[in-house]
């Protein structure tokens, strides 16, 4: 690294090391290309013979391959470099597209070791940004990778490997240089010697680190000062019920106890003109199962009828609908629980949670003057959340997941119980959710949410299910989650079930050389129904999604793009049982963002 004193290279050496020839698909900043030894190249790459070696008692056959004219793919050209013995790939060079708006050269080499099976030995990665540039200057990135003193029989099982596959030290750019000395496979060139000398100076004069360091804390949602690390999704919120919220929140960070951290937050909504705080602690009681016992205490707001599930985090742009919801309830909540790491795959939860429910949902005001109804609860339960096949990295001073082929799943029981200054209520409530995504050759990605719940017993309407709808006249926005054409409480169900279907085609139907949106179709249903009597709004009509709810939407993603995000534009149709009279309100137009990673 040059130009840099602090780099930051982990996320690029994530993917750089996944490369693989053999592989179907590699990715490379969120990006995949297909490879030229896939299932079905053929039918996509031209192939071309260009020359023929002798080595030894082998031939090494050299062929081009390039995408054919007239297929609409991600894909690469470059040459292979095919040994008879075996007839294995002994190395391979790919490029991307020169209108390609991350550059990507890789070569990949491989060697036979023992006479026994040919294995990668180095990997080089070129990447260029055209449209990135830092005070004048434009990133490029060389990574190169070498393997050596390979062993084809180690003693190791699969147990003796952790879920962080890979680490990132804060102190990594600290080491002395007789470090980099010992594993260096070559000496540097008088030319790489004066580069780093001027571009270090370079980027020390321009502070290029301030702005990297500003990025990962972007990325990180923390701000590290001392022991104290400031917590940067509180400073500003912005949703329809709140309107702007601003506010502030720390917690305690590693420089203080790896073992134990303390932290709160305070927060006001400029609409609502109401002040939200709160303050939790957590110890960690064994590192390796992390198993961790928390407690928490907050005075905030919590969606009507939402789900709360465990080990669930919000990203930046797939998931918009709470800021579109225009009535939450305000709490006073006080939680503790255990949580923690088992079988690999699985992380669980269990605890138990009093809080006090106070709705601003019209449906508890009828009529002027009265009061709306406060709702006590205590609940216990017990969550887990299985991810086959997740592993990890640590980077930006947090943990966080790679991706991963296999679908994850959720469950959580929470039972109601008379206890703790509650009203009383007395339920039993299964929530369940699954989502995942995989790739098809010709129809590019598919993902799906799966989500269900069934509630039983004496329970208040907060805590039933609303319709998991999006709708909103003021925000014209696609949430990502959830139906889009529905209004978040026009349905509310003590049972449900619903599909969530996205098919990404990507730029396989319209790629012209001035319009080369990603093409993605939508399909939402769902079916709930709510047989319990609610004795709080037994005056009152609600309805419930017994018939089934349908709406399906057509997405042109990334119209106007740069080399990590986009805009586009969706259109999506409600139809069915619960069709509106007016067709022209079945239809709703939204904007669309997205990130490449």
């Amino acid at each position: 690294m040059s130009g840099l004193q602090q780099p930051s290279f982990g996320v690029v050496a994530a993917e750089a090391r996944e490369f693989s020839v053999y592989d179907d698909m590699p990715v490379f900043f969120g990006k995949r290309y297909l490879s030229p030894l896939s299932n079905g190249s053929t039918k996509r790459y031209d192939f071309v013979l260009q020359e023929t070696a002798v080595v030894g008692a082998d031939t090494v056959f050299i062929i081009s391959y390039a995408p054919q004219p007239g297929k609409n793919f991600n894909g690469l050209k470059g040459l292979l470099y095919i040994n008879s013995d075996g007839w294995a790939v002994q190395n391979v060079l790919a490029e991307s597209h020169a209108d390609d708006k991350r550059g990507l050269k890789l070569q990949q080499q491989f060697v036979k070791v023992d006479n026994r099976q040919w294995f990668p030995a180095e990997l080089d990665v070129e990447i260029t940004v055209q449209q990135i540039y830092m005070r004048g200057h434009q990133p490029y990135g060389h990574i190169r990778t070498y393997i050596t003193n390979v062993n084809l029989g180690p003693p190791l099982r699969r147990s003796d490997f952790g879920v962080i596959a890979l680490e990132q030290r804060p102190d990594a750019w600290r080491q002395p240089e007789q470090l980099w000395q010992q594993y260096r496979p070559d000496s540097l060139s008088s030319k790489e010697q004066t580069t780093y000398q001027r571009l270090d100076s370079v980027g020390q004069a321009q502070k290029l680190d301030r702005t990297i360091r500003t990025m990962e804390y972007l990325m990180a949602k923390q701000l590290p000062i001392g022991p104290i690390s400031l917590d940067l999704n509180r400073l500003l919120k912005v949703s329809r019920f709140e309107g702007l919220r601003l506010g502030i929140g720390a917690h305690t960070n590693s420089l203080l106890s790896e073992r134990f951290t303390v932290g709160g937050y305070w927060g006001y909504g400029l609409r609502d003109m109401e002040h939200k705080y709160g303050a939790d602690a957590a110890v960690k009681l064994h590192k390796p199962s992390e198993l961790t016992l928390s407690v928490a205490y907050a005075e905030d707001v919590e969606e009507p009828g939402g789900r709360r599930i465990p080990f669930r985090e919000r990203s930046l742009l797939s998931d918009l609908r709470p800021a579109l919801l225009p009535n939450l309830d305000y709490t006073t909540q006080r939680s503790a629980g255990l949580s923690g790491r088992m079988l690999r795959y699985v992380q669980w939860q269990a605890g138990i949670r009093q809080e006090q429910r106070r709705p601003t949902l019209p449906l508890f005001t009828p009529e002027s003057g009265i009061a709306a109804p406060e709702f006590n609860l205590a609940e216990a339960r017990a969550g887990l959340r299985f991810a086959y096949g997740e592993q990890y990295m640590q980077l930006f001073n947090r943990t966080m997941p790679m991706p991963s082929r296999y679908p994850v799943l959720w469950l959580q029981y929470t039972k109601g119980i008379d206890a703790l200054e509650s009203d009383g209520y007395t339920y039993n409530k299964f929530d369940l959710r699954a989502e995942g995504s995989f790739r098809q050759r010709s129809l590019g990605e598919t993902s799906f949410v799966l989500a269900g719940g069934f509630v039983q017993g004496d329970a208040p309407f907060v805590t039933l299910y609303n319709g998991y709808g999006s709708y909103s006249s003021s925000y014209n926005v696609y949430a990502g989650e959830g139906f889009e054409t529905m209004r978040p409480y026009e349905f509310f169900s003590d049972r449900y079930v619903a599909l969530f279907l996205r098919q990404d085609l990507g730029k396989r139907l319209l790629n012209t050389k001035l319009f080369k949106p990603d093409l993605v179709l939508v399909q939402n249903m769902g079916i709930g129904d709510l047989r319990q009597s609610i004795p709080d709004l037994e005056p009152l009509e609600y309805s419930n999604m017994r018939k089934g709810f349908f709406e399906s939407g057509l997405m042109l993603n990334n119209i106007i793009s740069s080399a990590f995000s986009g805009v586009g534009v969706g259109a999506f149709y409600r139809y069915g049982p619960y069709a509106l009279p007016q067709a022209k309100d079945n239809l709703k137009l939204k904007l669309t963002a997205t990130l490449a990673f």
